[in-house]
């Protein structure tokens, strides 16, 4: 297992790799500064499943891979600055998250500048928290550290947004801590690095091997590590790392829709299926449910002992795995509504089709068939096929506009029969791919760079593989009864 170089911890923002986000797209495709905002409003409400769509499954990706793709995104951007309301200025807006998969979302600035994040009583582990109600001892320290009125202690916030991304990172904590036990340097420091280079490469090996094989299909990752980018940075002309607004505004919006209208968590209350979010307004306020109260949805928040995810329902072959919804342009209901810590930035509109949209228009994005047309003639028209009009706007005839926004055309195209909704198909496709490969090759600390020899812990992997299960498992995560 090589060892490479361990990543220094950087504080994002004062990071180069955070500096700016970026374009992939030349400037004579950026969109029109005047839009018409009533339109976008209508076409994202049409968006939203009434009831009248039946929530399509998706076989090849299952539920918590919508989760898994949620952290990825925390790891990789943060916008502090730019408001729902305004323009916004690519150009200007600082990523308060580094360009690289490195997890800063989760170790912050490490043990000396962010010491509330890790446990005093065991100098390089993480804090963690024990659920309500426990019975037990260290067994169910299955929640995340929190302050008493169930504030997160987390470098990002965000990973509390719901029950499902909060106990996805408390697995990544626990895995942390795992692995600073089983070290054996005497000093902590170096078990606390050593941890978190093992950590850091699992997860890069999860994103590569696993989450990006299932969202763009393996065929796609051959390509650009064999022939090289063709929209990031193709000349690596950029020193460092850096997100494209087509990504972060857009394409990877895709798990949006894979969200699912209800979930079931555990076998608890079997067959009992819990809103991802509850259909009345929320407070900003995080609820310490009471011990015999029925779980009204997903929001993040403490976690009880009969709320700990059992993770056989998520992920997986088991029989009564969920799936994620199919990619397509239509959310479900619940996401019309999206409670406060979620919203962030004081719009007042929750509907979270509309608000893709919005800023879509306001960070200037290219008409989707325009950059499709761009694309396949830079690339090749056999991978990326531009969408006439009429497929695009299919179904949706009476919200048509005159600029495709990009978010909405990477979703129509996904359902074409290339990708069947199961996956992203050609200009999306290649924006995700080509941007996740771009930070990892741009990293000189990654397991594309430096850690290159770098092999999974064989004792963690299912028949020589390594994917979201086996971390979870690693964790010691909850998998059946």
């Amino acid at each position: 297992m090589s060892q490479g170089g361990i990543r220094p911890i950087k504080s994002p923002a004062f990071s180069p790799a955070s500096a700016k986000y970026g374009r992939l797209l030349p400037p004579p495709l950026i969109g029109p500064s005047n839009f018409d905002e009533r339109a976008l409003r209508d076409l994202g409400l049409s968006m939203i499943d009434r009831g009248d769509l039946k929530e399509i499954g998706n076989p090849d990706i299952p539920a918590a891979y919508t989760y898994f793709g949620q952290f990825v995104d925390h790891d990789l951007t943060l916008d502090l600055v730019s408001t729902f309301e305004a323009e916004i200025d690519s150009t200007a807006t600082r990523n308060f998250r580094t360009a690289a998969l490195e997890l800063d979302s989760l170790y912050g600035q490490g043990p000396h500048d962010a010491p509330h994040l890790f446990d005093q009583a065991q100098p390089g582990c993480f804090r963690l928290g024990r659920v309500l109600q426990a019975d037990r001892g260290d067994d169910l320290k299955f929640d995340l550290p929190r302050l008493e009125d169930g504030t997160p202690l987390l470098a990002d916030r965000r990973n509390d947004e719901n029950l499902l991304i909060s106990q996805l990172t408390v697995a990544f904590l626990r895995l942390h801590n795992h692995w600073v036990g089983a070290a054996s340097h005497q000093d902590w420091r170096t078990r606390h690095e050593a941890a978190r280079q093992q950590l850091r490469w699992h997860y890069q090996w999860v994103v590569l091997k696993d989450y990006l094989r299932r969202i763009v299909g393996q065929p796609l990752i051959d390509d650009i590590l064999l022939n090289g980018r063709r929209l990031y940075d193709p000349l690596d002309a950029a020193a460092e790392a850096f997100i494209p607004v087509e990504f972060s505004g857009a394409a990877f919006r895709f798990g949006h829709c894979q969200v699912r209208g209800r979930y079931q968590i555990n076998r608890n209350v079997p067959k009992r299926f819990i809103p991802t979010f509850p259909a009345l307004p929320m407070s900003d306020r995080y609820e310490v449910p009471e011990q015999n109260d029925v779980r009204s949805s997903l929001r993040g928040g403490p976690v009880r002992q009969q709320d700990v995810v059992d993770w056989s329902l998520l992920v997986g072959n088991g029989i009564d795995v969920q799936f994620s919804n199919r990619i397509r342009p239509s959310l479900s209901d619940p996401l019309r509504g999206l409670p406060g810590e979620v919203l962030r930035d004081g719009g007042d509109n929750g509907v979270l089709s509309v608000r893709n949209l919005l800023r879509g228009a306001r960070l200037r994005l290219p008409d989707g068939r325009a950059a499709a047309m761009f694309a396949a003639a830079l690339i090749s028209s056999s991978e990326i096929r531009v969408l006439e009009e009429a497929e695009i706007w299919a179904g949706f005839e009476h919200y048509r506009l005159d600029h495709v926004p990009l978010w909405f055309y990477v979703l129509r195209e996904a359902e074409q029969p290339r990708g069947n909704g199961c996956r992203l198909a050609g200009l999306g496709a290649r924006i995700v791919a080509e941007t996740l490969i771009g930070v990892l090759q741009k990293d000189p600390y990654s397991i594309l760079r430096s850690g290159s020899n770098f092999r999974p812990d064989p004792s963690l992997t299912r028949d020589g593989e390594f994917d979201l299960e086996c971390l979870l498992r690693a964790a010691g995560m909850k998998f059946g009864a």
